[in-house]
């Protein structure tokens, strides 16, 4: 899984939720760091804070897409504290496929990954639905 979070602060509470999970975590610190991990490839989903220095989310995203294979489609999960309806929109139009509001919550935060790593995960992948 790939992390791009600028904040070490929010950097340690996705860690802190995800170690027990045993997910192998990159963090990247930025959305241009976030686009040359994704093309060095082995992300099965990203989670991508909106505002970061360099590249935001938002542009990441759409560079992320940019370099996928038509055949597969990596969710990436918006983590910001930009919680309006026109952010959510943002996200989405820009290509992401969901929404964690910060501070992030574990519950929510849980639920939201399990939505797109469960068994239903492959499902929402092959109808391309997003949240």
């Amino acid at each position: 899984m790939l992390l791009a979070e600028d904040h070490p602060t929010n950097q340690k509470v996705a860690q802190l939720i995800l170690e027990p999970l045993g997910v192998d975590l990159t963090i990247v610190e930025n959305g241009a760091e976030a686009v040359e991990a994704f093309a060095a490839g082995g992300f099965d989903l990203v989670l991508m804070d909106m505002q970061m220095p360099v590249v935001d989310g938002l542009e990441a995203t759409r560079r992320l897409r940019a370099l996928e294979p038509a055949d597969r489609r990596t969710p990436v999960i918006a983590m910001t504290a930009n919680a309006a309806k026109e952010d959510r929109a943002a996200c989405l139009k820009a290509g992401m496929d969901d929404f964690i509001s910060k501070p992030v919550d574990a519950r929510q935060f849980l639920t939201v990954l399990a939505r797109w790593t469960g068994p239903e995960a492959g499902a929402q992948e092959a109808q391309g639905r997003r949240a």
